[in-house]
C-alpha cells in the first residue's frame, strides 16, 4: 500500500491510500480515524481498511498521525500557523515556558478590534472607538485585529490560527469603525486616544500607523511615558499615501523615546517595505505573515504595523516577566540583547539589531536596575555645604548680559524681516495617521 496523495480539505487531513494489487481505494478522515484510536489502533485500521492484507500499513499509518497530533511541541497541520515563521524564529516554545504575557494590558490604537474573533475571544477588553465611545470591538478598516492577534493571538482548538508574541495578554482597543475613516484615524483624536490607553491601565501601547508631526501628539507620548509605559510604532512603509514629504520615519515612531522598529523578513533581513532613518530602535518580523482579519478568517500581508505588534507583544511578555522595570529599562534590555546587523553598531535599517526576546528574558535586568520611568533624567542637585554660591553668582550675572544681548539682535532681525510660523500645535486639517 502506498499514500499517493494528501490535502488539506476543511480543516481535516485526508490520506488517499492505495492497495496493492487489486485493493481498493480508500478515503481516510483522520479525525474519525483519531476518534476510533480510542478502541485501539488495530480496530481503526480495521475500520478504514476493508482487505486484511492492508491493516498493518493502515495502523501504521494511524500511529504516526497520533504521535504527531499528541506530542507536545509536535508540527502543526493548520497552514495559517505553519506559515507562522517567526514561532521558529523567536524560539517561542522556549518563550512561553518562561512567560506568557498575562496580567499586561496592550492598547491598540488601530482601527478596532474583533473581539469575537476565534484567535482573540477572551482577550480583548472593552474599549473605545475614536470618539471614546462604545467598545472598540468593531474593525472598520481590517487593521487592527491583525496587529492584535500578533500581541495576542492565541490560537484556536486543534492548535490552529494564529499565535501571538504574548498569547495570555490583553487587549485594550481603541479606534474608529465606521466606513468613511476605514483606512486611518483621525490626527486630532490619537492625543486622547492614548490618554484614554494610559488611564485604562495599558502598559504598552502600539500606534501601527504613521503621519506628520504635531504637538498635541508628543505631549500625549511625553504623558505616557512619564506613566511608565511602552510605547511601539512602526517606522513606516515605503510608498504609503499621506507620508510624502515626512522625510524618514513617519511620526510618532520619530519621536524621542518611542520604540521604533522596521520590518524583516524570514530571512532575518530588512524586508525593502520599511522606511528607515535616524531614530530606527528595533528590527522584528514583519514580512509575508498571515495575521487574524475582522472578516473571521486571515490576511497575508507585509509592514511595519506587523513587526509594531509582534515587538509590542515582546515588551508585554518582558513586563509580566518582569514587573519591577521600567518602560526606559525593558526597552533597553530588549536593544541589548538585539542580535547586530547591518553595518557595526547602530545603523539606521536595524537600529540596534534584530529582535531576540528570548536573550532578553535569560538576561533580566541587572540588580542594580533603576525602576523609574523617567526618559529624560533630572539635572543633579549641588551638594550640601557646597562653597560655589560665588561662582554661581558671577555665572547668573553673565547669562543674564548675554541673554539681553541676543534679545536686542532679535529684535532688530524681526524689523528687517518676518519671523516663519513655528511647529503647529494641533494637525492639518482632516489629516489622518495611516495604518503602516
Amino acid at each position: 500500500m502506498r499514500v499517493v496523495a494528501g490535502r488539506l480539505e476543511d480543516a481535516f487531513t485526508l490520506l488517499r491510500v492505495t492497495g496493492t494489487g487489486k485493493g481498493p481505494t480508500v478515503l481516510v478522515d483522520v479525525r474519525t480515524a483519531a476518534r476510533s484510536a480510542r478502541i485501539g489502533v488495530l480496530a481503526a485500521a480495521r475500520s478504514i481498511a476493508p482487505r486484511r492484507g492492508t491493516r498493518p500499513w493502515c495502523a501504521a499509518l494511524l500511529v504516526g498521525f497520533l504521535a504527531a497530533t499528541t506530542v507536545p511541541g509536535a508540527a502543526s497541520a493548520d497552514p495559517i500557523r505553519d506559515a507562522q515563521w517567526y514561532i521558529s524564529a523567536m524560539h517561542l516554545s522556549d518563550v512561553h515556558t518562561i512567560s506568557r504575557g498575562a496580567r499586561v494590558t496592550v492598547a491598540v490604537i488601530d482601527s478596532g478590534v474583533d473581539a469575537e474573533h476565534s484567535d482573540l475571544v477572551g482577550s480583548v477588553l472593552k474599549g473605545a472607538d475614536a470618539n471614546l465611545n462604545g467598545d472598540g470591538w468593531t474593525d472598520g478598516g481590517d487593521h487592527g485585529t491583525g496587529v492584535a492577534s500578533l500581541v495576542a493571538g492565541h490560537g484556536h482548538e486543534g492548535g490552529g490560527g494564529v499565535l501571538g508574541i504574548a498569547p495570555e495578554a490583553k487587549i485594550l482597543p481603541i479606534g474608529r469603525s465606521t466606513s468613511a475613516l476605514d483606512r486611518g484615524m483621525p490626527s486630532a483624536r490619537i492625543p486622547a486616544a492614548i490618554d484614554y490607553a494610559v488611564q485604562h491601565g495599558a502598559k504598552v501601547i502600539t500606534l501601527a500607523f504613521g503621519g506628520v508631526a504635531f504637538g498635541e501628539l508628543e505631549a500625549a507620548i511625553q504623558r505616557a511615558q512619564a506613566a511608565d509605559v511602552v510605547i511601539v510604532a512602526g517606522t513606516g512603509n515605503v510608498g504609503d499615501p499621506g507620508t510624502e514629504g515626512i522625510g524618514g520615519i513617519n511620526y510618532p515612531a520619530k519621536y524621542p523615546g518611542v520604540l521604533a522598529v522596521t520590518a524583516t523578513g524570514r530571512d532575518g533581513t530588512l524586508d525593502p517595505i520599511s522606511v528607515t532613518g535616524t531614530g530606527v530602535v528595533l528590527a522584528a518580523p514583519g514580512a509575508d505573515l498571515n495575521v487574524a482579519s475582522s472578516t473571521g478568517g486571515y490576511r497575508h500581508t507585509s509592514g511595519t504595523s506587523l513587526a509594531t505588534g509582534v515587538t509590542a507583544g515582546a515588551v508585554a511578555v518582558l513586563r509580566a516577566k518582569f514587573p519591577q522595570l521600567s518602560a526606559r529599562d525593558t526597552i533597553a534590555l530588549l536593544t541589548s540583547t538585539a542580535t547586530d546587523r547591518g553595518a557595526p553598531g547602530r545603523d539606521a535599517q536595524y537600529g540596534f539589531g534584530s529582535l531576540d526576546l528570548l536573550a532578553a528574558l535569560r538576561k533580566g535586568p541587572p540588580a542594580t536596575t533603576p525602576t523609574g520611568p523617567a526618559f529624560i533624567p533630572a539635572p543633579a542637585a549641588p551638594p550640601a555645604g557646597s562653597s560655589n554660591a560665588p561662582t554661581f553668582v558671577l555665572v547668573g550675572i553673565a547669562v543674564v548680559l548675554a541673554a539681553w544681548g541676543v534679545l536686542v539682535v532679535l529684535i532688530v532681525r524681526r524689523r528687517r524681516r518676518p519671523i516663519p510660523p513655528g511647529p503647529p500645535t494641533g494637525p492639518p486639517p482632516d489629516v489622518l495617521h495611516r495604518p503602516n
